[in-house]
């Protein structure tokens, strides 16, 4: 995550805000040790599940080759200067989304306090994200009550300040974006009033205003934190339907032997089975699980289920109870070279107040990859439990190469502190850079990039619209009922709103790897162009072609962009592939593993764009007009490459997006055709050749259709 609360976060370590505004976490319960007990609590979960005991073994030795047995967190000094009083201490209310006027929703009011030992409310709230003058025009405040209703008793009226918080996705598009008010907490309205009324008036054009108001509990004002240092964990909001409970597990378990004592988890919609490891979990005192409902309006159109208005709340709650709060997500791991690698040391027992790290460190292919990842694969049962037990030996031998063995699921970590930490800021360097670069020599000829994060799938972009085409919606359906349900590739879609719930049922057995995102074939970008498309249709000598194929055919860069901006999926390459690709039923079983990782990066690396050569190009068509620089040749008539997959990594897709355009408005200024995507692609290869990696089309699979041989070519092949 990039940006939060005051501040932008860089994806390096920093040294926070001089004015102490580092937003975080708090304090909590016992300090960490490696014992037995929790490898015996994660046991009676996997035996429910009837997941192998070799995983449960195979879990325990990276457990043990990442950290020592036990760890002793020194006392620290934090929060003892803090004037913080108590009266319903580790007691959160059950808040719900309510609306105070159309367009404007609050979720909860809370706790936070500043480093001048001063006070504030904060209250989450959710806004119009594209209505500027909403944001300039909206003026609130905080009426402390005794009662919850007004009337003649004492209460205390404070300005308020209303602020978007810092979400880069609301200038994708994005209606709704996650806000926050915030409002002086007076020593006085902490002990003499029980409830707050937040009240916010709207002032639009012409004397028309819209307001309202909710009242709410007063928030409360948390203890002294212990002198013992501890963590809490802030997870994203968890959602379609998910279904992993091992890896809960192994995420709850991983992070409890780092130091983290409390997790807070906001459940959008999971399986039975993982709710019943949620109810484990919360009946243990160590989860927190939050019914994350958005309120109707908002649902489609805010950024990955109002992600940061969650984490913001799940700070302010954390904050109550904790030093530090860690954010990351479910499939992430935090390793650094030092030894031990646990919390209480990256932060330097509380002397460090934030810490932001990136970095992907590689791991043993050969002896790592089917044994220590948790992506759907049974570990081999040519294992046997020998081949998990970390020797003495084997530990010693890892520790004077300072190197630690990890899942391949390394990502984005963030540490963060209380603001209200009295100590100074300053820089802590966990060196996992230089990990990465000195320990890994033997493999790091297989890194086509540093960025590259070996173990993220490639995300698949497709789109569906009823528009005029060559083909019939009968066909249509015919091909997508191969494709959706038998590819279980990470996948949009992108579909008006009346196909929602048609590819949802087509994509029921992989809805944890679907996003549907609902755009009007009006809202396209190339459908602002309809008047070039339908003069366009003139020069077009294919009968069948419409002005509406144009603007999908020329729109397919633009979903790719949107989806690396979106970027579910945390993925590194991006592959365009039409819905109506996979058109055989027989070949499909051979087709599964459509787009393999590895190969991708393979053929691609981070700087080319893949597209499949039908034909050369001769020397004749290579050749350049010098008035405009274009190919002399005009590929109106004859086509060279395919356009039913293209793609590559992000940067180099987006790098590609504007040398496309650019050579498209040129081509449009010369008076070619460009309403078939294929003919300015052609332009572009020969233009821009290291931008490409043509691959020409072979034979596959006894006859399968050569304009689709990049369906196979980025298959896993043989057993």
């Amino acid at each position: 995550m990039k940006h939060f609360g005051h501040r932008s976060f860089s994806l390096s370590l920093q040294k926070p805000a001089q004015d102490g505004t580092c937003p975080g976490g708090i304090r909590s319960a016992d300090q960490m040790s490696i014992q037995s007990v929790y490898f015996s609590s994660q046991l009676k979960i996997l035996r429910k599940f009837r997941f192998r005991r070799a995983k449960l073994i195979a879990l325990s030795a990276l457990f043990l080759l990442g950290l020592f047995a036990q760890h002793n967190v020194r006392s620290s000094n934090v929060g003892r200067h803090r004037r913080l009083s108590g009266r319903h201490p580790d007691q959160f209310v059950a808040f719900q989304w309510q609306r105070i006027f159309p367009g404007f929703y609050i979720y909860s009011v809370r706790y936070a306090a500043k480093e001048n030992n001063t006070a504030e409310l904060h209250a989450v709230a959710i806004g119009n994200a594209l209505d500027e003058l909403f944001w300039r025009n909206t003026s609130c405040a905080c009426v402390y009550q005794e009662d919850q209703e007004p009337g003649p008793r004492r209460s205390l009226r404070v300005a308020g300040k209303l602020e978007r918080l810092p979400e880069s996705h609301r200038f994708e598009g994005r209606i709704w974006t996650a806000a926050r008010l915030t409002c002086p907490f007076p020593e006085d309205a902490q002990t003499s009033f029980n409830f707050v009324s937040l009240q916010c008036r709207f002032e639009r054009l012409l004397g028309y205003f819209l307001s309202g108001s909710v009242t709410l509990p007063c928030p409360q004002v948390p203890r002294r934190p212990p002198a013992q240092l501890t963590f809490a964990h802030c997870g994203s909001p968890i959602h379609t339907r998910f279904d992993r409970p091992a890896l809960i597990v192994e995420y709850v378990e991983y992070y409890r032997l780092m130091g983290v004592t409390r997790f807070y988890e906001y459940a959008v919609d999971v399986s039975n089975r993982t709710r019943a490891v949620f109810d484990y979990y919360v009946g243990k005192g160590i989860m927190d699980v939050t019914d994350w409902a958005l309120p109707e309006p908002t649902r489609k159109g805010i950024h990955y289920f109002g992600q940061l208005a969650a984490l913001y709340d799940c700070l302010l709650k954390s904050s109550l109870t904790h030093d530090y709060t860690v954010y990351s997500d479910l499939d992430e791991q935090f390793v650094t070279a030092q030894s031990p690698a646990v919390f209480s040391s990256i932060v330097d027992n509380g002397r460090v107040d934030c810490s932001y790290v990136r970095s992907a460190l590689v791991y043993p292919k050969a002896r790592m990859t089917d044994r220590f990842t948790d992506r759907g694969q049974p570990i081999p049962r040519t294992a046997s439990k020998s081949d998990f037990n970390a020797s003495p030996m084997m530990i010693r031998k890892l520790s004077r190469l300072q190197f630690l063995l990890l899942l391949p699921t390394l990502g984005l970590v963030m540490i963060v502190q209380q603001s209200h930490r009295s100590i100074a800021p300053f820089l802590v360097d966990v060196h996992v850079s230089q990990s990465a670069e000195t320990h890994v020599n033997p493999l790091r000829s297989s890194i086509a990039e540093p960025n590259t994060r070996l173990d993220r799938p490639v995300t698949v972009v497709t789109a569906y619209y009823n528009i005029p085409a060559k083909r019939s919606n009968i066909t249509y359906e015919r091909w997508m009922r191969i494709f959706l349900p038998k590819i279980p590739c990470h996948l949009y879609i992108y579909t008006e709103s009346q196909y929602e719930s048609y590819f949802l049922s087509l994509r029921k057995d992989h809805l944890d790897r679907t996003k549907i995102v609902i755009k009007p074939f009006t809202a396209l970008k190339m459908y602002q162009k309809m008047d070039l498309w339908i003069e366009q249709k003139k020069m077009d000598h294919e009968r069948l072609h419409t002005p509406e194929l144009y603007v999908l055919w020329n729109e397919k860069l633009s979903f790719l962009a949107e989806t690396i901006k979106d970027n579910t999926f945390d993925s590194d390459y991006f592959l365009w592939t039409d819905i109506g690709s996979f058109r055989d039923p027989r070949r499909a079983a051979a087709l599964t593993t459509y787009p393999d990782t590895e190969i991708t990066r393979r053929t691609l690396g981070s700087n080319k764009v893949f597209f499949l050569q039908m034909y050369d190009f001769t020397a004749e068509e290579k050749e350049l007009n010098p008035v405009n620089g274009l190919p002399k040749h005009d590929f109106r008539y004859d086509v060279r490459l395919g356009g039913a997959v293209l793609g590559g990594h992000r940067n180099a897709v987006l790098h590609y997006q504007q040398i496309y355009h650019e050579i498209m408005d040129k081509m449009i200024n010369a008076g070619r055709f460009v309403g078939k995507d294929q003919n300015i692609m052609s332009s572009v290869a020969i233009l821009h050749p290291e931008l490409v990696r043509l691959v020409p089309r072979a034979p596959y699979l006894n006859g399968g259709l050569d304009w689709f041989y990049s369906l196979y070519y980025f298959s896993r092949k043989g057993p």
